[in-house]
């Protein structure tokens, strides 16, 4: 309803509606005529659709609003209300919405505008704003609604998930055999001989005893003593050869 147009009564205006094509409708109402002049005595009482209606003073104003959705559920609905001289308090107006059947189901009463109330799955059918002159005069107002239908979770199959990528590998080094190594020979320990050491052959060796001595035995001017044996013998065996010869030769003549 236009401004400066008589409402359907003084307790009650006629509104509008909200289907599925019009998802959002504002429309302007006229001025509030009284002025509560007991507004913080009686706030209490005009929490009541009935006491909304049932005003001596024409205080207070039921717009009646039509909900017309495809389905009842998955939205929700958003009531605005804003008047001239709202940022400058020079006038107050509140907001309560009832169902159909009287009970207060969501308000907006603060100092100052706008007004804002949001349902959830709000019913098909009608419900009544009460737009409520708290203070000051008014020069009209404006009510806005506004349906907004929310994304439901999907309760299907989860999606395939995405595989996930494999990182590349790098290739492992090829490793060349090592040519087999030949055995080496053992290590043949030499065996200690017992040879003559430093001292030469005067170094005792285990030698035999000859003429009191040892083979190995040096005399004072450095002649060994084996030496002086087998010189020895030899001149006895060459002395005793040659007795021999004579006395064969000897014998031959006799």
């Amino acid at each position: 309803m236009l401004a400066g147009t008589p409402p359907v009564s003084a307790l009650e205006a006629k509104g509008f509606a909200l289907t599925k094509d019009k998802t959002k409708v504002s429309k302007n109402f006229p001025a509030i005529p009284g002025e509560d002049p007991f507004a913080p005595v009686q706030a209490q009482d005009i929490r009541t659709l009935e006491n909304c209606r049932a005003n001596t003073t024409n205080y207070a104003v039921a717009v009646e609003i039509t909900m017309a959705q495809e389905k009842e559920n998955g939205h929700e609905t958003t009531f605005d209300l804003t008047w001239p001289g709202m940022e400058d308090f020079e006038s107050d107006l509140d907001m309560y919405i009832f169902n159909e059947d009287g009970e207060l189901i969501a308000l907006s009463a603060q100092t100052g505008g706008p007004e804002t109330a949001t349902i959830t799955d709000l019913p098909n059918g009608p419900v009544f704003v009460c737009v409520w002159n708290f203070d000051g005069n008014n020069s009209g107002y404006t009510l806005t609604g506004t349906v907004r239908f929310l994304a439901l979770p999907s309760f299907g199959t989860d999606p395939t998930p995405s595989p996930t990528p494999i990182p590349p590998q790098t290739p492992k080094p090829i490793v060349t055999p090592r040519p087999p190594t030949a055995s080496a020979e053992p290590t043949v320990a030499p065996e200690d001989v017992a040879t003559p050491g430093p001292d030469g052959p005067t170094d005792e060796r285990g030698l035999p005893v000859v003429a009191a001595g040892r083979q190995a035995d040096e005399l004072d001017d450095g002649t060994s003593v084996t030496t002086i044996v087998f010189t020895v013998l030899t001149i006895l065996i060459v002395v005793g050869g040659g007795t021999l010869v004579a006395l064969r030769i000897r014998r031959d003549r006799t």
